[in-house]
């Protein structure tokens, strides 16, 4: 019932992979109904979390209201900077949610290290499932990397999405 989605707006998601994991946000946003709660974490070097009238970081109901806002902040910011994965992570895990989506393109220049992987499923202690989301330019080649050890520590799952499969 509580979802956050944690989303990749560093400049390595230019391109396809920014175009593609929002549409999927969107996509999945549209399906929570109004009994659900959820938010957004936007980061490249920082976190930006969805907040609505100046609130501090909270999840929101899956009303309509708060779904158009939020389809509005997924459409305002575009990939720059550089990636860390971590505080946005760390954030969406204080915020208690069953669920978090991380959705990246996992460049390999800013891979979590064993240590961050670690820190982050102690913070989690097995509440939040965490599912992964690879968004990649072509064929998967790599089938084991810091998202599927990210995942599986965590409870959750992971996925490679080729954006080149999907339409512009």
């Amino acid at each position: 019932t509580r979802f956050v989605f944690v989303i990749d707006c560093s400049g390595s998601m230019a391109g396809g992979a920014i175009r593609v994991a929002k549409e999927e946000l969107k996509n999945s946003i549209s399906l929570l109904d109004p009994t659900q709660q959820f938010q957004v974490i936007y980061y490249n070097d920082h976190a930006y979390p969805w907040n609505r009238r100046g609130r501090r970081e909270e999840i929101y109901w899956a009303n309509d209201t708060n779904k158009r806002l939020a389809y509005n902040f997924i459409d305002e910011r575009g990939p720059n900077g550089g990636t860390d994965h971590v505080p946005a992570l760390m954030m969406a895990l204080r915020l208690g949610p069953e669920v978090v989506y991380f959705l990246t393109d996992a460049d390999q220049n800013s891979r979590i290290s064993n240590r961050e992987l670690a820190r982050l499923s102690k913070s989690n202690g097995g509440r939040t499932r965490i599912h992964c989301i690879e968004f990649g330019v072509g064929p998967q080649i790599i089938k084991e990397n810091f998202l599927t050890e990210l995942a599986r520590k965590n409870g959750g799952s992971y996925r490679y999405l080729n954006v080149k499969e999907f339409k512009q």
